[in-house]
């Protein structure tokens, strides 16, 4: 009986020592996933690990610069104070929320591109979770994870759109754009 073709190029047999436990965590995650074989579930792991491999240092690195900015905003007021010693108290309170402003609305975005990054993952992952045949899992999770202007890409850019609009008008409320007419 032939092998079913399991992709583009030839399959080979790879042969690997894995403990009881890791052996008893494949079959636990093939039943509860419904997976037909464990050859198959090991098969959707491993691309679900490259996959995480390939994706998560990007996020992480997105999640890190928003979140250190965030950091270095602490000191902020101390900065501003020692380089703008002749300000009075309303000026300096003013230049303290501008420059604290532009971090927070940095690092948000930062966070959040970092968050659109994981939900790719989590999308790409996906197909490859579920009983359907690996082929096909393979190809969608591979559309979604290459495709960054593709459908999945566009419905995580939608579901992410809300929060910054929210984010958007919290900020417009709090600085709004100054009147260039001078009207009030």
């Amino acid at each position: 009986m032939a092998r079913p073709k399991l992709g583009d190029s030839e399959t080979e047999r790879l042969h690997i020592k894995i403990t009881a436990d890791e052996i008893q965590r494949i079959d636990d995650w093939r039943y509860a996933n419904r997976v037909p074989s464990r050859s198959d579930a090991v098969r959707r792991l491993v691309h679900v690990g490259l996959l995480t491999a390939q994706a998560l240092p990007e996020i992480i690195a997105k999640c890190a610069i928003g979140l250190d900015r965030l950091a270095k905003a602490i000191d902020r007021p101390q900065e501003i104070k020692q380089r703008q010693s002749s300000l009075d108290s309303a000026d300096f309170h003013r230049l303290v929320a501008s420059e604290l402003y532009d971090e927070i609305n940095y690092s948000f975005n930062e966070c959040l591109d970092g968050y659109e990054e994981l939900m790719r993952l989590v999308a790409a992952i996906g197909p490859l979770m579920v009983n359907m045949p690996y082929e096909e899992a393979q190809e969608l999770s591979q559309s979604i994870s290459v495709d960054s202007d593709g459908a999945g890409s566009r419905a995580i850019r939608e579901m992410l759109e809300p929060r910054r609009k929210i984010w958007n008008e919290h900020i417009r409320k709090l600085y709004p754009p100054d009147n260039l007419d001078g009207e009030s």
